[in-house]
C-alpha cells in the first residue's frame, strides 16, 4: 500500500478517534472498522446499526442487498425491540411498478446475500418510503412506525384493502 495513502486513513481515523465523542443523539458518530488492509471501512452511522443477539448489523448493508432485488424500488431498515435478541431489523419495502412482491421472495432473495439472523422477520411494504426536507430516508418516521407495532409480519402479506373501507 502506498504510504501516503497509509498516512492520509491513519490521519483520518486519529481525527475521528481523537475529537469529542458527540451526543447519542446527533448523527455524527459513525460506526467504522479498520479492515484487514488496513483500510477505515465506514459502516453505518452508529445509530443506524441493529444490535440482534450482541451481533451488529448493517442498515446500510441490508438495505443494499435488499434493493438488489430487481422488484424493489427502495428499501430501509431499522431496528426495533424483540424481547429475545434485543433488536431485529424492521425492513420497509417499496416494490417496483408491477406490485407482485411478497415477504417470502425478500427473505428468499436474502439468503444467499446475507448471513441467515440478519434476515427480517418483519417486512412492511409502503407505497413510499417517508423523506427527509433533504430527500434523505426518515429514519427518525419509521422508527416510530416501527414502535407503533402496525406492519405486518414477514409471513404475512398486507390485507386487500375492500373497496368499501
Amino acid at each position: 500500500m502506498p504510504s501516503g495513502r497509509a498516512i492520509t486513513l491513519l490521519s483520518l481515523a486519529t481525527m475521528i478517534c481523537t475529537r469529542p465523542a458527540p451526543r447519542a443523539s446527533t448523527s455524527r458518530a459513525l460506526a467504522m472498522y479498520i479492515d484487514r488492509h488496513g483500510y477505515v471501512r465506514i459502516v453505518d452511522r452508529s445509530k443506524d446499526l441493529v444490535k440482534s443477539g450482541g451481533e451488529w448489523i448493517s442498515s446500510v448493508d441490508l438495505e443494499n442487498a435488499i434493493m438488489t432485488h430487481p422488484q424493489v424500488a427502495e428499501a430501509a431498515i431499522v431496528g426495533v425491540e424483540d424481547p429475545k435478541w434485543g433488536e431485529r431489523p424492521l425492513a420497509y419495502v417499496v416494490p417496483g411498478p408491477d406490485g407482485r412482491l411478497t415477504a417470502d421472495d425478500i427473505r428468499e432473495h436474502l439468503r444467499d446475500r446475507v448471513a441467515q439472523w440478519w434476515i427480517p422477520e418483519r417486512i412492511e411494504f409502503l407505497s413510499e418510503i417517508p423523506k427527509t426536507a433533504t430527500g434523505k430516508f426518515s429514519k427518525q418516521a419509521l422508527r416510530a412506525r416501527g414502535r407503533a407495532d402496525t406492519g405486518p409480519r414477514a409471513d404475512q402479506e398486507p390485507t386487500p384493502r375492500r373497496h368499501d373501507q
